[in-house]
């Protein structure tokens, strides 16, 4: 028996592990107990999940660092939004993201002081249109405004309801 004179021909790995751009695999060094129709199936499952897969990981992750920064203006949100203050609650009603029709806005909150901050993330699981946030015991006795935090960091009132 001749040896190939090339040195990655003597590796252990799977030749599709080796040269990506390359369908073809060692069909030997995948599965060398199973019988050679079954060895060549499993060769070109794992040689093809191997290319198929990180392009399909890349777009996935660039897809989710897209849905990662604030994106919703309070402009883009019909009916306005608005707040309403009790004791030690404020509730904030969302209205729907008309500029992304099919997706639900996400909210978060931040209280500072009196103030509490609200940002708005595009995601396609359903949300419920209002948010609640429960005021520090410090906060009782002030007055509390709320402010929607745009994408670009401008600060725009949301209107406190009775």
């Amino acid at each position: 028996m001749k040896t190939n004179p090339l040195p990655a021909a003597h590796s252990r790995r799977p030749f599709c592990s080796r040269r990506p751009g390359q369908i073809r695999c060692s069909v030997a060094s995948l599965r060398p107990s199973l019988p050679p129709t079954a060895a060549e199936g499993v060769g070109f499952i794992k040689c093809y999940m191997n290319r198929a897969a990180v392009p399909f990981l890349l777009a996935l992750n660039v897809w989710l660092a897209g849905c990662a920064t604030p994106d919703v203006k309070y402009s883009d949100l019909q009916p306005p939004t608005t707040a309403t203050v009790t004791r030690d609650t404020v509730t904030v009603h969302l209205g729907s993201d008309l500029a992304a029709s099919a997706c639900w806005t996400r909210p978060k909150a931040k209280v500072e002081g009196g103030t509490v901050y609200v940002v708005g993330y595009r995601t396609t699981r359903e949300q419920s249109r209002e948010l609640v946030v429960r005021l520090p015991a410090s906060a009782g006795s002030r007055p509390v405004s709320v402010v929607w935090v745009n994408p670009d960091g401008g600060p725009v009132a949301v209107p406190i309801t009775e």
